[in-house]
């Protein structure tokens, strides 16, 4: 295993990356540091709490309690299904005239970590059965905006969504094929 001698934040980002591997050495290990990190010596409580009142973004709660449920070993679907209900992604995919706040990376990021944490890291997708078709047109143009503007760090983000869901022969073979490209 690497050696990460940055920040925290680093080391936290590489665990993370951790959390979708299938090797349960390493996911294990990566869990228990994620969960370290983020509670940080709070109760789930505590932390939801700190969250609210500083206004964090919808997603940062949807990670702390998925973090708290994989590792506590109670995938809480009500939690995920509540946290997708509150989410940027799903008033998009409700309301077409969202479609123009994409332009601004934060939302992409928000609909991305939403995925990530909706599906407990690649453990499940139940929340999006329903919006698959829209999950499609809006990945897409997530990936068409990333690449438009070179941004490397949300377009791979916007790749694994897209590959967490299965959605890589749904989504147009030659927008995957820049996807890879500018990768």
């Amino acid at each position: 295993m690497l050696d990460f001698n940055k920040d925290s934040k680093s080391e936290a980002e590489y665990y993370q990356i951790l959390l979708y591997s299938k090797d349960k050495i390493h996911y294990s290990k990566a869990l228990k540091y994620m969960y370290e990190f983020y509670l940080n010596n709070q109760s789930i409580e505590e932390k939801i709490e700190y969250l609210t009142y500083n206004n964090f973004p919808n997603y940062r709660i949807s990670e702390v309690l998925a973090i708290d449920s994989l590792y506590n070993k109670e995938n809480n679907s009500e939690n995920m299904q509540q946290s997708y209900f509150n989410s940027f992604l799903y008033k998009l995919i409700k309301d077409k005239n969202l479609l123009v706040l994409l332009a601004n990376r934060n939302y992409i990021y928000s609909i991305t970590h939403t995925i990530f944490y909706c599906t407990y890291f690649n453990c499940t997708n139940f929340c999006f059965e329903e919006d698959y078709s829209e999950l499609v047109k809006i990945l897409t143009d997530c990936l068409l905006i990333s690449i438009r503007k070179g941004d490397i760090d949300v377009l791979l983000e916007v790749a694994v969504c897209v590959y967490i869901l299965n959605l890589s022969g749904k989504v147009d073979r030659l927008i995957m094929e820049m996807t890879f490209q500018t990768i």
